[in-house]
């Protein structure tokens, strides 16, 4: 177990972490930086995509307006220290037609700096509409360390990546929802962003679409988050993941966490699922698809 010191140190280790402007041009693959040291850079892409939760929360299959979306790439590494350091890649979403078939829409990036990551990488969603913004920061775990570590030795493209959106109403949902299981926190309108939460699922595998598990529970290292399952329409406390997979876990306090998560599958389940690292930080929702292994 961790105690709150060493849960905001691992934090500042793996949360949102942003190290080069995404506006600075990256230096050439092979070509010593300053200090002498070389840059491993790959391509990172994927698609921006609304959180499932979303279409529950508005009571509606309304269409996904990802217009003023800044979608990044960032190393969860500094942002605990500091939440306005830069990314190592970023960019306005494109939300034209052609490039966001089905409602997701396609990012690239040609050089993400690997060199110096330790924990992962997390794309970030962000809404800048300056006033009225529809969307929540939501950052996304897309490669973890033993991913980085593969990916530095071999240096190839990571593709198919997903950078999922939260929209404010479903914050106001699973806002509501915790605070029926925990009416002493009694969070206010945008409060529980503001503690910042994660927001997990535990699904199949990749293969299989990630479909929601049913009757699974979770367990993580630390003591200092509180751990919620919602029932399928959010009205009561369930003791397990409903149809939905869906589980919520809220910092205990302030400040960031991150520790490790294991699932522990219904009975009669024979997929696996292997620990993982995730967290909260503050003013951001952080989702967690806890997908099983292929």
């Amino acid at each position: 177990m961790t105690n709150r010191t060493e849960g905001r140190w691992l934090g500042a280790a793996l949360a949102i972490g942003l190290a080069t402007a995404c506006t600075g041009a990256a230096p050439d693959a092979g070509t010593p930086d300053g200090g002498g040291r070389v840059p491993i850079l790959i391509p990172v892409s994927g698609v921006a995509r609304s959180h499932p939760l979303n279409v529950v929360a508005a009571g509606t299959g309304g269409s996904v307006d990802f217009t003023q979306m800044k979608v990044s790439v960032v190393d969860p590494v500094t942002v605990m220290a500091d939440p306005d350091s830069l990314p190592l890649a970023g960019s306005t979403l494109d939300t034209g037609t052609a490039n966001c078939p089905d409602g997701a829409c396609a990012w690239s990036f040609p050089a993400v700096e690997l060199r110096g990551l330790s924990l992962g990488l997390v794309t970030i969603l962000e809404d800048t509409r300056t006033a009225n913004p529809l969307w929540f920061k939501t950052g996304t775990g897309i490669a973890d360390a033993a991913k980085l570590t593969a990916l530095r030795k071999n240096p190839a493209p990571l593709a198919d990546t997903r950078a999922y959106g939260v929209t404010r109403a479903t914050e106001d949902m699973i806002r509501r929802f915790v605070n029926l299981a925990k009416p002493e926190e009694n969070f206010g309108p945008g409060g529980l962003f503001e503690r910042g939460f994660l927001l997990g699922m535990v699904v199949g595998k990749e293969s299989e679409n990630l479909p929601p598990i049913e009757g699974a529970k979770v367990q993580t290292s630390t003591t200092h988050l509180e751990i919620m399952y919602p029932n399928a329409d959010y009205s009561a406390v369930a003791t397990s993941t409903s149809s939905t997979g869906v589980f919520v876990a809220v910092p205990k306090g302030e400040g960031g966490t991150v520790s490790d998560w294991t699932a522990v599958p219904p009975d009669g389940e024979t997929r696996k699922w292997h620990t993982r690292k995730a967290g909260t930080n503050p003013n951001t929702v952080f989702v967690f698809m806890f997908n099983a292994d292929p």
